[in-house]
């Protein structure tokens, strides 16, 4: 395929004999697959990381079975996350294979962000890389794809009383509209009527919690373990529930953050940090 040699690919699957057989057949046809993703939760934070490195992403091959987590399959984290993707990074090309049949919601919205090249596990024909390199060079169009709106409002999704296109909407009898419904944990939603229409209030309830300050110190045995992923998300979960924290990154071995956040530029001019300074004036630490 023509100038297909400069292509970036990330296969996004959990099945690692799998994605290194799909990557040896995309490699053998000029694509590059640049990363091989098994974590949900690692696929966004590699798209960022590639793009400040001002590295192009040509294509996104991902399976719906990267949402299972030994809690069950999380189809609308999934969802979510690949709507961040598209409203942050439009040009990256989609490749969905999912293990869920025609009829699911999770297919109907994925046609609704704008991604048309979708394989369910009830495709007739048997997929092969070609048919991969083929869609992502010419994409489906929505004709190919628009049965999947159809939904079976049989499965749960969202928790919701209609939310996909073409679902009967439930009416708001008056005793959900006077009295107010308490959800657990952190929201209260309140529904009443005005001109005939409902109207749904959401109160954030966010509790104070007092902690002793505490030093939490990560660390990894090799560059790309992870140790700034489990911070950053440690540093939100802590926020989340009302702990004020800050993250502080050492700056001699390898600064992600410091990287990610274009420190060699914005830097001051000269800027010693505190740990070289602490070397300086201490040789026998050296």
């Amino acid at each position: 395929m023509e100038g297909s040699q400069c292509k970036n690919i990330i296969i996004a699957i959990p099945d690692v004999n799998f994605a290194e057989q799909l990557k040896k057949g995309l490699e053998s046809r000029g694509l590059k697959v640049i990363e091989t993703i098994v974590i949900l939760e690692h696929l966004l934070p590699t798209i960022e990381e590639k793009r400040s490195q001002e590295t192009s992403i040509f294509g996104l091959i991902i399976a719906s079975s990267i949402a299972k987590n030994m809690h069950g399959k999380r189809l609308e984290l999934l969802s979510d996350t690949i709507l961040t993707i598209r409203e942050r990074y439009s040009d990256i090309r989609f490749i969905f294979l999912s293990d869920e049949n025609e009829g699911h919601p999770l297919l109907a919205e994925l046609v609704s962000f704008g991604i048309y090249n979708i394989f369910t596990r009830n495709t007739s024909k048997k997929l092969s890389v070609d048919e991969f390199v083929t869609v992502l060079e010419h994409p489906k169009s929505f004709a190919d794809v628009k049965q999947l709106r159809e939904i079976d409002h049989d499965i749960q999704w969202r928790n919701r009383t209609a939310i996909a296109e073409g679902a009967k909407s439930i009416p708001i009898t008056t005793e959900i509209a006077t009295k107010p419904i308490v959800i657990e944990k952190e929201k209260i939603i309140e529904r009443e009527r005005v001109v005939e229409k409902p109207v749904v209030q959401i109160i954030e309830k966010v509790k104070e919690v007092k902690i002793q300050p505490k030093l939490i110190a990560i660390g990894s045995a090799y560059s790309g373990a992870g140790s700034t992923f489990l911070t950053i998300a440690l540093s939100r979960i802590l926020h989340h529930i009302g702990i004020s924290n800050a993250v502080v990154e050492h700056p001699a071995v390898d600064p992600v953050l410091y990287s990610l956040l274009f420190g060699e530029s914005k830097c001051p001019q000269g800027y010693k940090y505190i740990s070289e300074q602490v070397q300086l004036s201490r040789p026998d630490l050296n």
